[in-house]
């Protein structure tokens, strides 16, 4: 699927009530995307080969994934992709918490972690290294309380 393709299929996710994420605008402009969802909503990363071979307990299995996170082109290295992933993290304790898993790669030389966020920042957000699941990708996860009331920052629902 291409850009344009890509683009489609989302919006119709959107237009189907199916679209899973969150935007972070700043002075009303978007910066920053995270899409996350019901694990079973992310399905595609259940045949991965090395995925496949893990032993998953009943204890630890995910309720949540994120699958992506990105920032603006002229807007990274600020920070923006922490903003969204701890508004992702919190929006999952609002709908039940439970075991979150994250996919990010890390690629030795690389400015930043194109579309997945780093392996560092998911581990300063509390996230465990589970296993190495591709050449340079990893599976990462993290149980979230669930939440009530409030919230730190500033997510509208």
């Amino acid at each position: 699927m291409g850009r344009s393709g890509r683009k489609a299929y989302q919006q119709q996710l959107v237009h189907d009530g199916l679209g899973h994420g969150l935007l972070v605008y700043e002075l009303g402009q978007p910066i920053a995307w995270c899409q996350f969802g019901p694990a079973i909503d992310f399905a595609r990363f259940d045949p991965m080969h090395k995925y496949k071979k893990l032993t998953i307990t009943r204890e630890w299995q995910p309720a949540w994934r994120i699958s992506c996170l990105f920032v603006d082109k002229n807007r990274r290295r600020e920070g923006w992709s922490k903003v969204a992933l701890k508004a992702a993290l919190e929006k999952i304790g609002k709908r039940g918490g439970g075991v979150v898993e994250a996919f990010p790669f890390a690629v030795p030389g690389a400015k930043y972690a194109s579309f997945t966020g780093s392996v560092s920042m998911y581990m300063h957000e509390g996230f465990t290294k589970v296993a190495e699941i591709g050449k340079y990708r990893f599976l990462m996860r993290r149980r979230i309380e669930p939440t009530k009331q409030g919230n730190v920052t500033g997510i509208q629902d």
